[in-house]
């Protein structure tokens, strides 16, 4: 479904919500995560006050409204992760995950639907992935150190 554009105010509210969205990639692209989620709920009350005021543009708002409380969620989740993609850029480095993510695709369909001999558990799935990521990003001696302060503890179940 489209934004409204029948009458002069739906376009005006059209553009403003065009630029909003705007603003919210904007931030998201410059790592401002906790701006860009302030921007995000301030943009739904906005949308649902617009869907409760004209019929037409109810469908619209309630739309604009369920789709960004999505992106939120899946931004608040995220937030940890995401990073700062124009200083990425700017040092040249890469920002396009294409190639990592093929190569977990074909591992992962490869071994999880059994057309190799051995079939993998999903946990030893996760583990070689994280083994693998640490590789490529160069962390694998730090994270080991970690992790092998880790194994020293003894294990205690959580409550």
């Amino acid at each position: 479904m489209s934004w409204p554009d029948t009458t002069e105010t739906d376009r005006h509210a059209g553009a403003r919500l065009a630029e909003t969205i705007e603003r919210i990639r904007s931030r998201l692209w410059h790592g401002q995560v906790k701006c860009a989620l302030d921007l995000v709920a301030e943009t739904v009350v906005a949308a649902v006050a617009t869907a409760d005021q004209t019929e037409p543009m109810t469908a619209a708002g309630c739309n604009v409204a369920r789709f960004l409380g999505d992106l939120e969620t899946y931004v608040s989740g995220q937030s940890d992760i995401i990073i700062e993609y124009a200083t990425a850029r700017h040092r040249d480095e890469p920002i396009s995950m294409a190639v990592t993510e093929s190569t977990v695709q074909w591992l992962l369909r490869r071994r999880m639907n059994a057309q190799q001999q051995m079939r993998w558990s999903p946990r030893g799935t996760h583990l070689t992935l994280m083994v693998r990521t640490a590789t490529a990003n160069g962390t694998l001696e730090r994270d080991h150190v970690v992790a092998e302060r880790w194994a020293r503890r003894p294990f205690r179940r959580a409550a």
